[in-house]
């Protein structure tokens, strides 16, 4: 994962960086997701659905433990989705970036999902 977060940041400021220094006639707006979750069209097993970032949600509902450390703060990919397309409407500040994520700064106890599935 740190290489993942390190391109990320990386990436940001690269693009900060040819702003700044090419002054080109158009803005750039980055959208920094955190953990994207949402549904798997593809799964086909309860098993496919432990695996990659997804497991976050599911495993807790399905009784099972994640050998590592949760991330709090997710976002839903279909909140991700609009948010690219909101990024596109000219009363959007240009030249900035927005954090998209979901639960504020406190995020979300995994623990307690699956007591919310079963209300």
């Amino acid at each position: 994962m740190e290489a993942y977060w390190a391109s990320k940041a990386f990436s940001r400021i690269t693009a900060h960086n040819f702003l700044s220094e090419r002054e080109p006639h158009f803005e750039i707006i980055n959208l920094l997701p955190t953990v994207v979750i949402g549904p798997d069209e593809l799964a086909t097993s309860t098993a496919s659905l432990l695996t990659g970032t997804r497991a976050l949600a599911m495993a807790p509902i399905l009784g099972h433990q994640i050998e590592f450390p949760l991330v709090g703060v997710q976002v839903h990919v279909d909140d991700v989705a609009r948010s690219h397309i909101d990024a596109l409407k000219t009363s959007v500040p240009e030249d900035a970036d927005y954090i998209m994520s979901s639960d504020g700064i406190e995020g979300i106890e995994w623990d307690s999902v699956k007591d919310m599935v079963k209300k």
